[in-house]
């Protein structure tokens, strides 16, 4: 009989303890419930507030298309910034959920999480508008070196983007407060001797670039097509001028003379 007495009342203690704590239980699953709710409702509209706004437009004129690409998912920026904010107001609900409770080290964690969060998004930020403008350059370094003839753009231009991105990337680590001291003190000695060295080879690969420039430039201030003209005794009329080449045409067929020919040559316009 005493065996069932002394159980009798540590089942009257568990249950007194219970009551006891209940109510504070209840009450931090309502604060849970009620931050679900608010998260879910503050996302809800966030994401119709900034479809209705077209604000993913932004995110294409940031390439954050093409950057889900290249990472092998898909995202909007609308999307994006509804997920942030119902995380953040569900984990405030929990950060209170805890404390009414008495879970004190759960809370403070959370807290530290939250307070981390505006490094990690001004990271991402950063690495996002980063990320655009290397990719600009990259096109931009593309489309002129093509311009120029220059056969080595599409590789100086590869070369360049990678070049920013690894720059892009460490700011972005440092900011998400990361300690890259020691790293990227190494990647920015090793980058600028690469850049130094490309900036060398780029420049002595476009001399011959820069002088059929010049040349075509002195061609064309001096030559028109149409224009009948007499050169190591040939006479036809000009037809083309490109930065390479000037293309007389006869009764019979066509020359093709170097753009060094007419640049260096003595030649006579007939009127």
């Amino acid at each position: 009989m005493t065996n069932v007495n002394r159980l009798k009342e540590t089942f009257d203690i568990l249950w007194q303890e219970t009551l006891e704590i209940l109510p504070t239980l209840l009450f931090g699953l309502l604060i849970l419930l009620v931050g679900w709710l608010m998260a879910k409702l503050l996302a809800y509209v966030v994401l119709r507030v900034l479809n209705r706004t077209k604000n993913s437009k932004v995110a294409s004129a940031l390439n954050v298309d093409d950057l889900s690409d290249k990472l092998n998912f898909e995202f909007s920026l609308p999307v994006i910034v509804s997920k942030i904010v119902y995380w953040l107001v569900f984990l405030l609900a929990i950060v209170g959920a805890a404390e009414s409770i008495g879970w004190t080290n759960v809370s403070q964690e959370l807290t530290a999480l939250i307070q981390y969060l505006p490094k990690i998004m001004s990271a991402l930020l950063i690495f996002i508008l980063g990320y655009t403008l290397a990719k600009f350059l990259k096109k931009s370094v593309k489309s002129i070196t093509q311009s120029m003839g220059l056969g080595l753009g599409a590789f100086v231009s590869d070369i360049l983007f990678y070049f920013l991105l690894v720059i892009i990337i460490l700011t972005s680590l440092s900011q998400a407060g990361l300690d890259i001291t020691l790293i990227s003190s190494h990647i920015y000695i090793i980058l600028g001797a690469f850049a130094l060295i490309l900036s060398l080879a780029i420049g002595l690969g476009s001399k011959n670039v820069v002088t059929d420039i010049i040349k075509t430039h002195y061609n064309r201030s001096n030559l028109e097509l149409g224009d009948k003209v007499e050169i190591n005794n040939i006479t036809g009329t000009v037809v083309s001028i490109s930065r390479t080449s000037v293309i007389l045409e006869t009764e019979k067929e066509k020359h093709i003379f170097p753009s060094d020919t007419f640049y260096s040559n003595y030649y006579k316009i007939i009127k």
